[in-house]
């Protein structure tokens, strides 16, 4: 369902419990838009192109998948304010043309291995790989392929140090 259904939904639920609600009605309203208005990630272009693991965080990401597919593995976290982006437009074409213009299957795909944690404000550009268990440094922009169990920080976001797992 998109957001757009999603707050439809919600505000049909709150009209339907009318203004003369108990203590307890009005509490209950508060925690339903405190629990499902709250921010949700977003997929710009085909959905059938993203797969998503089980047990992944998403927070408010938005997801491009006009230029490629994402695939997120199991256990993956998001932080707020994240991007994963597989558009590629044409750039070119002139002027306004150029927003028109994007290259569908460029193949710039993205694959996020198991355990990754993508800290706030990252920006990952396809076509890329990150590996398992790897961490992202807030506000990095990954523009190549991260190895597994490395912390990668900057723009463009290079590896800074091995992470050695702890059991």
């Amino acid at each position: 369902m998109n957001t757009k259904s999603r707050v439809a939904r919600y505000i049909l639920n709150v009209l339907s419990w009318g203004i003369n609600n108990s203590k307890e009605g009005r509490e209950s309203l508060f925690r339903l838009f405190l629990d499902n208005l709250s921010v949700t990630s977003y997929c710009h272009g085909p959905s059938e192109r993203l797969i998503i693991g089980e047990r992944v965080s998403r927070a408010n990401t938005l997801f491009n998948t006009r230029s490629g597919t994402i695939t997120v593995k199991t256990g993956v976290m998001f932080g707020h304010n994240c991007m994963v982006l597989t558009g590629y437009h044409d750039i070119s074409k002139p002027g306004e043309t150029r927003k028109r213009v994007t290259l569908e299957n460029a193949e710039r795909n993205i694959v996020i291995e198991e355990g990754v944690w993508i800290a706030s404000g990252t920006i990952i550009l396809g076509p890329c790989k990150i590996g398992k268990n790897s961490v992202i440094g807030s506000g990095a922009v990954v523009v190549s392929d991260i190895p597994e169990q490395v912390l990668a920080v900057g723009n463009p976001a290079r590896v800074v140090k091995k992470i050695e797992i702890s059991e």
